[in-house]
């Protein structure tokens, strides 16, 4: 299979305004079945980069899953840490996103991979249980290796009591837990929100990161809820305080008759407090209403309507203020 998107895009920022087309990432994706037991899995996306231009591949993931008991299983290599509900159900076919970009937390706080080894189990019982046991390398390693002993651990659960209309909805919750060496965060993590000079901290954080998770959807409705929270803490900082992060995720969608058509909204809520010494404290509302339109089984096409704002002039990151409409078509075959 192969997934793929092109993106426009119009902006109003603080008075400055542009425009322009683009080539968003390219999905190849790979499945075998090696053998009764085990098969594999390959995600290679090619990016677009910017500056002077040009793509870069790299590999999203590359896993073996052995079943060595019913619905019980073995899996290695590098993946998704299944933290919350988003990271664990969309990769990086934006054809399968419900809206057209990630929430939000992903920019912050959610450890996007991890390179290692899960304990997973799937539709246990009446309720559907599920769970995911993750020991891998940790927000400061890279693809090539990890320098260190201390391993990120990941423990996630969810039940799927749901039948009828109701079939394939979810709730479910997960732990993170990871040290962050002299606060520099590697290849799998998602902290792309503006990290604090190493003048202010360089030291290690004690990092931790909470989540639950609600999908639930059926023949007319689609709704999404998710909220994290991130906590850290600074050994090496001589007192320094605890910080919280907060980080809300709202999604509701509603299929129009026909079911080629989908009007959604969305909210993505973040606070990073002052005493945060990891990222830039910062706060950030994120409102946007969508139309989604199937065109067919292969082909998507959404659009957006954005408003991010803030309410707190006393964080470090300036107050955002900005409108944005996009406008995306996204295939696969």
């Amino acid at each position: 299979n192969m997934f793929g998107h092109l993106e426009a895009v119009a902006e109003s920022d603080n008075g400055t305004e542009h425009s322009g087309f683009s080539v968003g990432e390219h999905d190849f994706f790979v499945t075998s079945q090696l053998s009764d037991r085990i098969r594999f899995l390959s995600e290679t996306v090619v990016n677009p980069q910017g500056g002077s231009g040009g793509f870069v591949a790299s590999i999203e993931r590359a896993l073996l899953t052995f079943n060595y008991a019913g619905n019980h299983n073995v899996i290695v290599g590098k993946m998704h840490t299944p933290l919350n509900y988003w990271n664990d159900t969309y990769h990086h076919g934006r054809f399968l996103f419900p809206t057209i970009d990630r929430p939000e937390s992903f920019s912050h706080v959610v450890p996007i991979h991890t390179l290692g080894l899960r304990l997973q189990g799937q539709n246990l019982g009446a309720l559907k249980f599920g769970y995911d046991v993750v020991l891998g390398n940790g927000l400061s390693s890279n693809d090539k290796g990890d320098e260190d002993l201390q391993k990120s651990l990941t423990a996630a659960w969810h039940i799927k009591p749901f039948s009828g209309d109701w079939e394939g909805s979810r709730i479910g919750m997960g732990y993170y837990r990871d040290v962050i060496y002299d606060n520099h965060v590697g290849s799998h993590g998602g902290h792309g929100g503006s990290h604090r000079p190493v003048e202010v901290y360089s030291g290690d954080v004690d990092h931790q990161v909470a989540s639950v998770s609600a999908w639930l959807a059926n023949s007319k409705m689609e709704f999404l809820y998710e909220y994290s929270v991130s906590m850290n803490s600074y050994p090496d900082s001589a007192g320094a305080a605890e910080s919280t992060s907060h980080l809300t995720y709202l999604y509701a969608g509603y299929k129009l008759p026909g079911e080629t058509d989908v009007l959604y909204g969305l909210l993505d809520y973040v606070v990073i407090p002052m005493e945060e010494l990891h990222l830039m404290p910062q706060q950030l509302s994120k409102y946007g209403l969508g139309w989604r339109h199937e065109f067919s089984s292969f082909v998507h096409s959404k659009f957006q309507l954005e408003r991010y704002t803030g309410n707190r002039d006393d964080l470090m990151m300036p107050r955002p203020n900005k409108w944005e409409v996009k406008v995306q078509l996204a295939y696969r075959f």
